[in-house]
């Protein structure tokens, strides 16, 4: 399996599939189906939770931001 060769490929792969390129999952697939199913499914369920994670912050800061700001005027 190229795309997981070395560890920049697995990089750059594991990012793609981040922004929805499934293109490794038919070879994860072919190569071992259930460690190859639980590995995919697994990395986007806490890549999801994280993304997630991320944007709760931003809009959590944003939100003290402005309460503090709506306190002092």
């Amino acid at each position: 399996m190229r795309e997981f060769a070395t560890f920049d490929r697995s990089v750059i792969n594991l990012v793609l599939i981040s922004m929805g390129e499934f293109g490794a999952w038919e070879e994860l697939y072919l190569i071992s189906p259930l460690v190859g199913s639980l590995f995919f499914f697994s990395y986007l369920a806490i890549v999801t939770v994280l993304m997630m994670n991320i944007i709760l912050a931003i809009v959590v800061d944003s939100f003290e931001v402005a309460a503090v700001a709506s306190e002092g005027a």
